[in-house]
């Protein structure tokens, strides 16, 4: 015969302390995986605070190159090309140059480049003008920077002068550190407004001049506000690759 007191206790489920314990290990086990889920979102959360300086900029989290290829760090030829608000290159693509120069002390090898594009934009066509230069040294290495901070301030002033009517300039905070802005009309042009950048990231200086490509139907102009948006685009690409392409 069957034990119905046996059969009893084996289908009627766990009762008295063994239910308690079960209850309470179950219980344990959801409290720590949902603290677990918890924990991991807000570790996600503040590793992304901890990539980006004071100004919310990202910050890489890889380590500068110890060398570079020839003819790898190429913004006109491999940067711009890729982003989607560029339309057409106006330029023959035939300035870039990668060549060591001077001897002695003053060894060292310069990279530079200068480009021309259609952008597309929410407001509109703009021409834009790219040119940059990376001069690293080779055998004076603290002398690079010194070079660049003179360039960047050279490149300023030239900025300056490429206006005939300059309506506001001033540091762009929203693009990051050394990074100067012009607004107003170029010299040779009263009609289509102009916004230039000036910007050094490292031992790299970079020229970017943004205008209006033509005169609308309306009336109406480009505000420093629209360049701003077509420039938050490019800049970030730009010093991203001068950051991780210029050797340490």
């Amino acid at each position: 015969m069957v034990d119905r007191g046996y059969a009893n206790k084996a289908t009627g489920g766990l009762k008295g302390w063994r239910a308690l314990v079960s209850i309470l290990v179950s219980g344990t086990l959801a409290a720590f995986v949902v603290f677990s889920i918890v924990f991991l979102i807000f570790r996600g959360v503040f590793s992304s605070l901890s990539d980006s300086d004071s100004n919310g900029h990202a910050t890489p989290t890889w380590q500068p190159l110890d060398t570079l290829s020839k003819n790898e760090l190429d913004l006109c030829g491999k940067t711009m090309k890729k982003l989607n608000i560029v339309t057409e290159r106006l330029d023959s693509s035939g300035d870039y140059k990668d060549k060591e120069v001077g001897t002695g002390e003053q060894k060292r090898r310069i990279i530079r480049d200068d480009c021309q594009w259609k952008i597309s934009s929410s407001s509109g066509e703009m021409i834009m003008h790219l040119d940059y230069q990376v001069d690293i040294p080779i055998s004076n290495k603290s002398s690079g920077l010194k070079r660049a901070e003179d360039r960047y301030k050279k490149e300023k002033n030239e900025a300056e002068t490429l206006f005939g009517s300059l309506e506001e300039k001033g540091h762009q905070e929203s693009l990051g550190e050394n990074i100067e802005y012009f607004y107003g009309y170029l010299e040779n042009d009263d009609k289509k407004p102009a916004y230039v950048l000036v910007g050094r990231d490292r031992i790299g200086v970079f020229k970017m001049r943004l205008q209006q490509n033509e005169i609308l139907i309306d009336g109406s102009r480009f505000e420093k506000s629209d360049f701003l948006v077509v420039a938050r685009n490019v800049v970030p690409h730009i010093r991203t690759n001068l950051q991780r392409w210029i050797p340490s």
